[in-house]
């Protein structure tokens, strides 16, 4: 469930994560818990509302175009919603012309079906 989630004066956007029995787990890294000034094992009071926003990042145009070239925006499309944000921030986090071109190569040929799974090629 998307929630938004205000832990001392910062809010940001969190995930509670079912766990049974009706229950959810909202799980704190350091990125979230360090503006507040809570460390592990901390009690903390947080609120949380529900986060109605969209959470899709917009494919990159330039990531979309070598899908396209590739013949692999279909197969990108049907991969899970977390993997595709997953491989657009990793393309996204570097302000690097060449290696963010590196990282659009990598992903357009990630799709490639004719490739071997990862764990066929460590064995070669």
């Amino acid at each position: 469930m998307p929630v938004l989630t205000k832990l001392g004066p910062t809010v940001f956007r969190a995930t509670l994560v079912p766990v049974g029995g009706g229950r959810h787990r909202l799980y704190l890294n350091g990125l979230m818990r360090r503006p507040a000034g809570r460390e592990i094992g901390d009690m903390v009071r947080v609120i949380l509302t529900r986060d109605a926003a969209s959470r899709v990042l917009p494919i990159p145009a330039d990531l979309a175009t070598a899908l396209h070239a590739a013949g692999r925006m279909t197969q990108f499309l049907a991969g899970t919603p977390s993997r595709r944000k997953e491989i657009i921030r990793w393309i996204l986090a570097n302000a690097n012309a060449s290696t963010r071109r590196r990282r659009i190569d990598l992903a357009a040929a990630h799709f490639d079906k004719r490739r071997k799974p990862a764990a066929q090629r460590r064995r070669n």
